[in-house]
């Protein structure tokens, strides 16, 4: 939550999500972040818009792009606040360490896609971490082309947030 910038694979990833949008004066789905004048929440996103039959769209908060706050002396409160409430999350890794669902202590999150990118195959390697085993996908953990593979991630991102919100504990919420 502390970067404020990204790596050439974060940034090619983010490429492979969709296209930056400037958030001032944004027409479409903003997922709760600022399109005023003051943007609040920064100055851009990334967007996509799913080519598929049920339509979608999809606005990412990208933490490192959010504003660090002054006053929360380093806790980044307001990233935090878009990053907890996000039901499928992504965390983009250059470590070698991997990652643990217990880290994420918010109840809104309850998937989460660990990308890194592996340079020997030029892919994205992709596992997923569900709160809820069993759930989501056959193959885990898959890899993505950064070329040709983003529509293919958009889907995947779509039906875990719909597979989410059509099992406890969300289906509660609705």
């Amino acid at each position: 939550v502390e970067d404020t910038s990204g790596s050439e694979g974060f940034l090619t990833f983010l490429a492979l999500l969709g296209q930056v949008i400037d958030l001032k004066g944004w027409q479409g789905f903003s997922g709760g972040l600022d399109v005023s004048d003051e943007q609040l929440t920064g100055e851009k996103a990334i967007y996509r818009k799913t080519g598929t039959i049920e339509e979608s769209e999809i606005i990412y908060h990208v933490t490192p792009w959010l504003p660090q706050s002054s006053y929360d002396e380093g806790n980044n409160l307001e990233r935090k606040r878009h990053f907890g409430n996000d039901t499928v999350v992504i965390i983009y890794s250059e470590s070698l360490y991997a990652f643990e669902m217990g880290t994420l202590l918010s109840r809104q999150i309850q998937v989460v896609l660990f990308v890194k990118f592996i340079n020997r195959i030029q892919k994205f390697q992709v596992h997923v971490y569900s709160k809820r085993p069993g759930l989501f996908v056959e193959e885990n953990p898959f890899y993505l082309d950064p070329q040709k593979d983003g529509a293919k991630l958009s889907k995947l991102i779509t039906d875990l947030e719909r597979q989410c919100y059509n099992n406890p504990p969300l289906i509660e919420k609705l």
